[in-house]
């Protein structure tokens, strides 16, 4: 963990935060909005999913610090802290609703996660069940790309 240990703290965020973290980029116009316009209101609401585990909400690196492992880093720091003793919550399993692009699913991949439905189409149909047979007859020829895929991890596995 030699670049967050050496370079960062961890500490709620917070607007003096996201002041001098200003202007973070990471070359992906939804998740640079999303920490421009939308971060401060899911920390304030909490308005993250509610899983069994802990989920990992828009995760994205700083294209300042792309290919230099921050993102490795920071999923190995959430094993340590979850698998810590001291840790009382009980999570086992890291989520994340990965962005459906294949770089972003391989680099997932390599860190331990699995994919929770093996095909698209499953998780389609149980995000967003199909009314009737018709729905399910027209989606199964003509299925919708997925935005984001559930992929999970237990955090006891190496």
């Amino acid at each position: 963990m030699a670049f967050l240990e050496d370079n960062c703290i961890l500490d709620i965020l917070s607007d003096g935060i996201l002041e001098e973290c200003h202007p973070f980029v990471c070359g992906d116009d939804d998740m640079d909005e999303f920490f421009h316009k939308d971060v401060l209101d899911y920390t304030r609401y909490r308005m993250g999913k509610s899983y069994p585990g802990v989920l990992i909400g828009r995760l994205a690196v700083s294209s300042l610090f792309a290919g230099k492992g921050v993102g490795s880093e920071i999923l190995d720091f959430i094993r340590m802290w979850f698998l810590d003793e001291s840790n009382k919550t009980g999570c086992r399993f890291a989520i994340v609703d990965a962005k459906n692009e294949p770089k972003i699913l391989r680099f997932y991949e390599r860190k331990g996660f699995k994919s929770l439905f093996p095909r698209e189409i499953d998780e389609d149909f149980y995000t967003k069940p199909p009314k009737d047979e018709d729905e399910k007859t027209e989606r199964l020829k003509n299925p919708r790309k997925l935005r984001t895929r559930l992929m999970f991890c237990d955090l006891l596995e190496e």
